[in-house]
């Protein structure tokens, strides 16, 4: 159920308050209640503690209530503590622990949890495969890992909670401002550590997550409560834990409250080997919405609407859209693109997903998400992001930016069919005709082009460009599938296949069949479906 009737509705309430009994008798220690009769305690034997600043946010499926605390050493600042208690729809709790380390000093914050009625606990953890870190030639090498892993807590034979608990990431903040208003941002990478600690008795057990710093940095972790299981099956819990050693650079596991941190490629301004940032297109967790319907696990529905909040709060900074908030130095030399700016296809995959999720779990504010996405495009061309094909057709360009001095980018195969496949569903559900001229625009300005489309070699050009030249390597299959696509649902509308699209999507099949290319299955179920 919903915690408020409009989507993302965002209140928040500042409150200086007193601190609890204990951190006024000892100020380097404090406790915050959470669900579940249990407390997150806090202390530092070398760092006091200042008067707590409490916000409290709502959001669509959660509330979210930060402590923020003044680090004292000596009676100077050296830094800031946050914790923050994410509350989901079904009462488990993400607590999110970030320190700000204002001084080159060596700092170290305990963040425990004392569990009362438990005697024992087992613990999965997931570092069980080596796997041997390879460079990528746009990425570099990620060293980051996956969590920690999963803690299950008894008394004797009785189940009492799970707990996850992530890794701890120190990074340092990486900023750059332009003259024309522009600012980039992005995390570089100190370290990935596993520190832990647990200490168990006949009735309490004790489990310390520390943070750990190292001087001017970032410091933070997060973990899971859940008084029910959070995997019911063995056989669930091993495939994910195989499935995060294997695929590392893909999981989400450096997690904030207000969005996920992945490796970044070595194309980003400020420059770092070691960069990560908050991609829009990773946020939506995808992945783990696949994984509950497959499975039904709770911590796969706690990661998917932990998805949605994120989100949620990402959002809130860039007011309509999810603008990205670091510099693209491949777009930079080209069109002078620096950050904040607005990637289509990454917020047609978020508007999808927010719809996705409202419609699987009827959440009523979520369900016409994408509709917010389908009136952006349409504002796009009324602020002239576009650029002409003939008389009375032209294309979105693939990125936006609102800076002063920016030239036009270009259009990309795959993203003017994904904002027509946008658009198309939008017309779908809501009888408007305004996406579906947008949409028949776009596909006429395609089919204008014609097969100028196809290279030399039978396989498709990636980009046009202002100037109606074509560029760039089209991706393997990403197009392929989207053509493929784009004709089931011009039919759902009750129009024609698009002559032209056929043409593209047998060209670009013979050119895979030529490099000995094996299809995706649900591109070759799409193909049988369409014979």
């Amino acid at each position: 159920m919903s915690l408020k009737p409009y989507l993302f509705l965002f209140v928040c309430l500042i409150l200086t308050v007193g601190c609890e009994s204990s951190t006024l008798e000892k100020t380097n220690h404090f406790s915050l209640p959470l669900n579940h009769e249990m407390t997150v305690e806090i202390s530092s034997e070398e760092i006091e503690f200042g008067t707590a600043k409490v916000t409290e946010d709502f959001h669509t499926i959660s509330e979210d209530k930060s402590y923020h605390y003044e680090l004292l050493k000596k009676k100077d600042v050296v830094g800031q503590l946050t914790i923050t208690i994410r509350t989901l729809d079904n009462q488990d709790q993400m607590i999110f622990s970030r320190l700000d380390n204002f001084v080159d000093e060596h700092l170290i914050i305990s963040v425990s949890l004392p569990v009362g009625n438990v005697n024992r606990y087992e613990l999965v953890d997931f570092d069980q495969i080596f796997i041997e870190r390879e460079h990528d030639s746009t990425l570099g090498i990620d060293p980051t890992t996956y969590p920690i892993g999963l803690f299950d807590l008894y008394f004797y034979e009785d189940f009492r909670y799970s707990f996850f608990a992530s890794k701890n990431y120190i990074s340092k903040q990486l900023s750059l401002d332009y003259e024309n208003g522009g600012f980039s941002t992005l995390r570089d990478l100190v370290e990935e550590n596993k520190q832990f600690s647990t200490k168990v008795n006949d009735q309490q057990l004790l489990l310390e997550l520390p943070l750990h710093s190292y001087g001017s940095d970032i410091s933070e972790s997060w973990f899971m409560i859940s008084s029910e299981r959070l995997f019911e099956e063995k056989e669930h819990l091993n495939e994910w834990v195989e499935h995060s050693n294997r695929n590392y650079a893909h999981i989400n596991k450096w997690l904030t409250p207000d969005g996920n941190y992945k490796k970044l490629p070595w194309s980003i301004e400020p420059f770092t080997k070691l960069g990560y940032g908050r991609n829009i297109g990773s946020m939506q967790d995808k992945l783990a919405l696949d994984n509950y319907e497959a499975t039904s696990e709770r911590f796969f529905y706690n990661l998917t609407m932990n998805s949605v909040v994120m989100l949620e709060a990402y959002q809130k900074e860039n007011e309509d859209v999810w603008m990205t908030e670091y510099t693209s130095t491949w777009l930079k030399n080209s069109y002078e693109t620096i950050a904040p700016f607005v990637d289509t296809r990454h917020n047609e995959n978020v508007a999808l997903f927010l719809t996705r999720v409202g419609n699987r779990f009827n959440i009523d504010e979520l369900k016409d998400s994408h509709l917010n996405y389908a009136n952006y495009l349409l504002e796009q061309v009324e602020v002239g992001n576009t650029f002409p094909i003939g008389q009375e057709t032209f294309f979105i360009a693939d990125y936006y930016s609102p800076h002063p001095g920016t030239m036009m980018t270009h259009a990309s195969l795959n993203h003017i069919l994904g904002g027509i496949n946008f658009l198309l569903d939008s017309y779908f559900y809501t009888s408007n005709n305004d996406y579906l001229e947008l949409a028949m625009i776009m596909r006429s300005g395609i089919e204008e082009l014609g097969e100028n489309w196809i290279r030399d070699n039978g396989d498709l050009w990636y980009q046009i460009n202002p100037d109606l030249t074509f560029t760039g390597n089209d991706y393997e299959q990403l197009t392929l599938y989207d053509l493929l696509l784009s004709q089931q649902k011009w039919e759902a509308v009750g129009l024609d296949r698009s002559k032209l699209f056929d043409t593209l999507i047998t060209s670009k099949m013979r050119y895979l069949y030529s490099q000995n290319k094996t299809l995706i299955p649900l591109i070759e179920e799409m193909l049988a479906d369409q014979e």
